[in-house]
This record gives C-alpha cells, structure tokens and sequence, in this order.
C-alpha cells in the first residue's frame, strides 16, 4: 500500500529538471511512495513536458496550480544575510505550508547528494512531501533513461544520427549565462580535443552542442565537415528553442564519448541518457 505522495516542482533548464525527478524516481522506488510532478514552463525551460517528452511510467503530471506558487523560494530570500528576514520567509511558508496540508517543505538547500541520507529520512517519516528544486539527491541513471522524447522529436533525431560518420565524438560547450562554464572551460581546450582526435583517426567526426551560435559557426568554420551541429532555434524562452535543445541532447548521447562544460548539468544527462563516458574539460 502506498502511503506516502511526493510532490515535485522541478526548476531550472532542462539538465537540472531531469536530474531533480531521476533522483526522486529512485526515492518513489525505494520508499514505494507516489510521485507527481509539477513541470511549469518558465523562462529557463518555455515548453509543457509533453511537448518534449512521452508520458513517464514512473510519475503522473499534475496541472501547474496557483496554490504551489505561494511559497517563497528565490535563493536571496530563504537564505538572506538578515536573519530577521530569513524567519520571516520560514514562517510565511510554514503558514502555506499547512494551510496546503504539507507535512514537509523541501526547497534547494535541502537538496544536495551529501543531503540524500536526511531526505529519505524524512520521506520515510512524513506523507505528504512538496520539493521544489533544480538539485538531486543522487546520480540515477535509469531515472534518467525513463525520459523519451515524444514521437515528433524522436523522428529528428533518428534523421540526423543517419548523418553520423561512423565514429562519432560528442562536444558540449555551454556559454551564455553560465559563467562558472566559461570561465573553467576555455574553447582551446575543446580545439586541442578534437585536433588531437583528427591526427590520429582520419574517420572520427564530431557532433556540437552549445547554446552560443557563434561558438557553433567558429567550429564549424575551423572544422569544416568534421565538426557536425543540429540546425536550431537558439533560446530556451521558446518552445521551439526547448524542442531543439532536447534533440542536441539526445544526439550527444548517441555518440561514443562526450566531453562536456564545467557545471553543467546537460552534459552529465546526455552521459547518462547514452551511458556513454563523460571528460570535462576544464583548467
């Protein structure tokens, strides 16, 4: 008998959402409790799960409600250097909190891989459990292969995977907002890589994802017929931008080997989506 209802509200782009409910697949599995979850589309992430994915067998999907939109959650709030605004925040969502008849409220902080003992601790304890975070818990690759795309978008990618040389190498570069990337993961490096990979195997291609069109136009332009890309929308602040993004995904999963961005989360799931070695390249 399942007793207890975990309720996730899923943040960020795409790498960190699937990384948030992968790794609460893994705790519905091990505690025998309900998973629902909230997919809401924001400026991070502009599109419904559906219009993305097929439906999951590990979670049913509830309607984005207003009532889970009440809570106080930004980062500079719940962790203020004041601490009577930090008290403030705590008790106004314990307020939400009960009046939504949650027993617990778990929010970023609360989720980190060295946290994972306390969370299932509590998840054991308590029967209805709202998480509203980007993090996991743990790294849970079956929780990350139980996400398909829908058949639309699969059709893409099995159309441009037929474009693959017979070896295929997967690069992923992050750029816009994401400082810490750019910062660690310089370009040469990614340029030494696939140099390296040319002088000692003529048939090796290489498959480009990035979210910077003219990091995407320089590789193409320096590694003309080796370096392949998906022709996409940039942006993740539209549909067809998310649409794109989950194909450049699923390709870099298709390939041998992917050497992905510092801190970035995409990189880690299309590793895991392929069960494929990931090398970040980093200083």
């Amino acid at each position: 008998m399942i007793n207890t209802k975990l309720i996730l509200k899923p943040k960020s782009g795409l790498g960190n959402r699937i990384r948030a409910v992968s790794s609460f697949i893994y705790m519905k599995n091990l505690i025998n409790a309900e998973l629902q979850i909230i997919w809401k589309p924001d400026n991070s992430l502009n599109a419904n799960f559906h219009d993305i994915f097929n439906d999951n067998p590990n979670f049913t999907l509830l309607e984005s409600s207003l009532k889970y939109n009440l809570f106080l959650t930004k980062n500079k709030l719940v962790n203020n250097n004041y601490w009577v605004v930090r008290t403030i925040v705590s008790s106004y969502n314990n307020v939400i909190k009960n009046l939504l008849g949650l027993d617990v409220l778990l929010l970023e902080d609360d989720i980190s891989k060295n946290k994972l003992e306390s969370v299932i601790q509590i998840c054991k304890e308590n029967k209805k459990i709202l998480i509203i975070s980007g993090g996991d818990i743990l790294e849970y690759k079956e929780g990350v292969q139980s996400f398909e795309p829908c058949g639309e978008i699969k059709a893409i990618i099995d159309n441009e995977v037929a474009k693959f040389k017979k070896h295929m190498i997967g690069i992923h570069i992050r750029r816009t907002d994401h400082t810490i990337s750019i910062q660690n993961s310089p370009l040469y490096l990614y340029e030494n890589k696939i140099i390296e990979y040319m002088n000692k195997n003529t048939d090796v291609g290489f498959f480009l994802a990035t979210d910077d069109p003219e990091i995407e136009s320089f590789f193409k332009e320096k590694f003309d017929g080796i370096v392949f890309t998906y022709n996409k929308t940039f942006g993740r602040d539209t549909k067809e931008g998310i649409v794109d993004a989950v194909v450049d995904l699923f390709l870099l999963s298709k390939t041998e080997k992917i050497y992905g961005s510092y801190w970035s989360s995409y990189s880690e799931m299309a590793s895991l989506l392929g069960d494929i070695e990931l090398k970040v390249l980093h200083l």
